[in-house]
């Protein structure tokens, strides 16, 4: 049995009771049911206030499983932001991207001799396809035993069968254009970061996929006169401070040399048809391909 305050006098009576004995008053049914239905509504409104707090935590923690689930997925590593390709975009097992340039023209994800886009791959001479462990004028392939200098069999470009990126990698693959770099020069953001440990530039196309272009530096043997009066030789690289990458395009006034992309934190620019670099000088390369339509 349980006590109720009788609303007339105050007095603590049953709520079995059909009237109040001390001032007999009637008590109506919802009367003497008032404080257990109060009761019966508070625990439900607790039980309400419990299901919502946990409908709530649920949602919370859904939301952020979510951001944490996608954010692995979309920035899984800085490679992948930086090749911004999809996996299946290869031709002969090596990866392109299309940076939404105006030509159609794509570009390799790593340097030839290399397999990811930090790494620095093999150097090469101008028109030469394989690499070596000395760059100079008496070890180029196309300078007679005056090291003067042989013409290609084209007069502007690279054949095929002198283009590394082509020989080596097969297909439609090839060396870009002086015309080429200028396209990525002019048409993409350029912007110096470190990628895994190494520098250089990662080139951002208009549709927001971007390659990435290590400062490799150069293989160069230059000779110079050392303490004995002799001459000796150093290997000029500059790895992780310059980058020189071949064009395909020899310099149309002095053939000793040919048509290079030279950069490094502060500038980049491509060596124009007047100027260029040597020939025998070892430089990095990164190929190119038109895709055929249909």
């Amino acid at each position: 049995m349980a006590l109720i305050t009788c609303p007339e006098c105050g007095e603590q009576i049953s709520d079995k009771a059909r009237i109040c004995p001390k001032c007999g008053l009637p008590l109506k049914l919802d009367t003497v049911r008032h404080s257990e239905c109060t009761e019966k509504r508070g625990n439900t409104r607790r039980w309400k206030a419990i299901v919502e707090i946990v409908a709530g935590v649920t949602v919370c923690a859904t939301i952020i499983l979510g951001i944490m689930i996608s954010g692995v997925f979309s920035n899984s590593s800085d490679s992948d932001n930086i090749a911004g390709s999809k996996k299946d975009n290869t031709i002969n097992g090596h990866e392109y991207v299309d940076l939404g340039l105006s030509s159609g023209l794509l570009w390799a994800t790593c340097n030839v001799g290399a397999t990811m886009p930090e790494e620095y791959g093999e150097y090469y001479a101008w028109g030469e396809t394989v690499s070596k462990s000395k760059y100079m004028s008496e070890t180029y392939k196309f300078a007679d035993e005056s090291n003067h200098y042989l013409c290609t069999e084209s007069p502007s470009v690279l054949p095929p069968n002198y283009d590394v990126a082509s020989v080596c990698w097969s297909g439609e693959w090839r060396m870009p254009t002086f015309e080429e770099f200028n396209e990525l020069a002019n048409d993409c953001k350029w912007e110096w970061v470190t990628l895994n440990g190494h520098n250089g530039y990662k080139i951002t196309g208009s549709n927001g996929n971007s390659i990435f272009l290590p400062a490799a530096g150069s293989r160069e043997m230059y000779a110079y006169v050392g303490c004995g009066g002799s001459f000796e030789y150093a290997d000029d690289d500059y790895a992780g401070v310059k980058g020189k990458y071949w064009s395909s395009t020899i310099n149309c006034i002095d053939n000793t040399r040919a048509c290079a992309l030279s950069f490094d934190s502060s500038f980049y620019k491509i060596q124009n048809r007047g100027g260029g670099e040597f020939r025998y000088i070892g430089y990095t390369i990164r190929p190119v391909i038109m895709l055929k339509k249909d």
